[in-house]
């Protein structure tokens, strides 16, 4: 189990190279993707991402391909031994996180999507040397994903927070639902998850004066996931730290302290809460953005509405730098405007919203694995 963490934020090829990582550059996709990133220094070394210059032959499609898939295949070989009920709940969680964001990157949003729309390869076995993929559909990946979090939520305890930092609990793989619900449009159910974590999980609002200080702590009051990055796993260039690094790669203007990559804070629950809540109807959205920015300003006075633009505002400001800005755009329809993409305006629809599978894999698949559109 821990090696599946491992491949998540160290490397997969000789050396020390973490590319296509929580570690690395997966974890700026969205940012450096979205309306408040910019390249800082020349390097151009994630300029495919940023600059929607992506093709078929692109390195970053490669590396997010591999990792990804490395990653599924560990779980895969581990799930045929896993007797633990705790470990047999964090693989299934695992997988469910990583055809997760295989989706975000490799096909349409399902919200975006029509059920037999292309969604991507299920890795859900150890499969026989020799194996060609197929893509299943967006229904079939996104019923896949919620399966697979099921199983994790009915092996893993609903009690206290994560015992081993570093590791999903029970109550980040009901945040990941609730994630995965509201890009799927079920509202409701969105709304059901994330309050239940708001209400009953022991993970905390981070307050005013902890705001601060607590983005190079593990384990913080509200980081329900996080993968550990130490100089040990990750000691190389392509990492978080060099590429936001001014005399680094400079390739997204972000913080030095931005280290440990929290993949689901209890912030996010709650604008989760208010987006679902407004779009669902019948509830009080206001209530969430008020209860966070309470925690956030000084002096704050309710509001008694929000607008999806007032929501996603919010969240620009709350999860900056943490991997959902582009997403939170387009599954909204709505268009990203980046000063380095020269083409203008990138709307939801755009090709290039998604990227497209490395050509290696197009090749081996004996013409059953399909490009995307565009590429």
């Amino acid at each position: 189990v821990n090696g599946v963490y491992e491949a998540k934020t160290s490397s997969i090829d000789a050396g020390t190279n973490p590319r296509g990582s929580y570690a690395g550059d997966f974890f700026l996709y969205a940012d450096q993707r979205g309306s408040d990133f910019k390249a800082i220094g020349s390097n151009k070394q994630t300029v495919d991402v940023y600059a929607y210059q992506a093709t078929k032959n692109s390195s970053d499609s490669y590396y997010f391909y591999k990792r990804f898939y490395l990653s599924l295949a560990r779980i895969n070989k581990v799930l045929e031994g896993a007797e633990v009920d705790v470990q047999v709940g964090e693989l299934y969680a695992l997988r469910a996180l990583f055809h997760f964001d295989l989706a975000r990157l490799f096909a349409k949003l399902p919200c975006n999507a029509q059920a037999s729309d292309p969604g991507i390869v299920l890795s859900t076995e150890v499969f026989e040397s020799g194996y060609t993929a197929e893509r299943a559909t967006i229904a079939k990946t996104y019923e896949t994903i919620l399966d697979d979090l099921k199983t994790a939520l009915d092996n893993l305890p609903e009690t206290s927070k994560v015992v081993t930092a570093g590791h999903i609990d029970y109550w980040g793989a009901r945040a990941l639902r609730a994630r995965a619900y509201l890009y799927m449009n079920e509202n409701s159910k969105a709304l059901e998850d994330a309050k239940y974590v708001i209400e009953k999980s022991p993970y905390k609002l981070y307050t005013k004066d902890e705001y601060e200080t607590v983005w190079t702590k593990v384990g913080s009051s509200e980081s329900i996931f996080e993968f550990l990055i130490t100089s040990l796993y990750n000691a190389q260039r392509n990492s978080l730290g060099f590429y936001t690094h001014a005399e680094g790669y400079a390739e997204a203007g972000i913080t030095e302290g931005f280290k440990n990559p929290k993949v689901i804070r209890l912030s996010e629950g709650y604008l989760i809460a208010a987006e679902a809540a407004l779009k669902a109807g019948g509830a009080d959205p206001a209530s969430y953005i008020n209860d966070l920015r309470k925690q956030r300003i000084a002096d704050y006075e309710d509001v008694a509405s929000v607008t999806i633009d007032d929501i996603l505002t919010e969240r620009r400001l709350e999860l900056y730098g943490e991997g959902h800005n582009a997403w939170d755009t387009w599954r909204n329809k709505k268009a990203v405007t980046n000063a380095q993409v020269p083409a203008g305006p990138i709307n939801y629809d755009d090709y290039r919203t998604v990227m497209p599978i490395p050509v290696s894999e197009i090749n081996v698949s004996n013409g059953k694995l399909k490009q995307n559109e565009g590429y």
